[in-house]
């Protein structure tokens, strides 16, 4: 690739992470207009790669293409949120079936539950939720089940803006906790109780937030 393209593939990227980092931590809020020559000027950026970068955010369900024109930060009805979790739990109850099946190590969840649980302990709340996020995350890339990680990825990515404030990341540490307790024991009916108990839990905290 010559080097012009390179380095404009590059500044792409640069803009797509930004400006997905301004909308996961609530800088741009849902609703909010995307508008490229501002969002230039707030990056230092030149408008071609923020307007890639917009499009990006579109396809990755971060943003929404205005019918008056523009982009805007997509807003999601409760009702998505809860359809998008279960989507998630099903991917990842079909990643966990075949990580037992396999006997996947567990080694890298063990060390995401410890860090989250120092973070617990400390009350870094932020903290503990982005680990919980990153547990599932860890778990797709570790199952052996290359679809389920293709799927899952941007699925993963718009549900972590979306509850990074959940209600209580102390219970759904545990039940990661118990989760892995199960795929390292080899006990599929225990892995079944904890992953209908996860799922559960998601929606109810998601019910006490409407």
């Amino acid at each position: 690739m010559p080097k012009s393209r390179a380095q404009g593939a590059l500044a792409v990227d640069d803009a797509t992470d930004r400006l997905r980092a301004l909308v996961v931590s609530g800088e741009i809020a849902p609703g909010e207009r995307l508008v490229e020559r501002h969002l230039a000027e707030r990056l230092g950026l030149s408008r071609i790669p923020v307007r890639e970068a917009l499009q990006t955010l579109v396809a990755e369900g971060f943003a929404v293409e205005r019918r008056t024109g523009g982009v805007a930060v997509r807003e999601h009805r409760a009702d998505d949120v809860a359809e998008l979790l279960e989507i998630a739990h099903a991917l990842d109850a079909v990643a966990c079936r075949r990580m037992l099946v396999a006997r996947t190590d567990v080694t890298e969840l063990r060390e995401v539950l410890h860090r989250g649980a120092r973070a617990l302990a400390e009350d870094r709340h932020d903290d503990a939720v982005e680990l919980n996020a990153r547990f599932h995350a860890v778990l797709t890339d570790l199952a052996p089940a290359p679809m389920v990680r293709e799927t899952t990825r941007p699925l993963r990515q718009v549900l972590g803006w979306l509850l990074r404030r959940h209600a209580d990341p102390g219970l759904i540490h545990a039940q990661h906790v118990s989760l892995v307790d199960a795929l390292e024991s080899g006990d599929g009916a225990r892995l079944e109780q904890v992953l209908g108990a996860h799922a559960r839990t998601s929606l109810e905290a998601l019910e006490r937030t409407r």
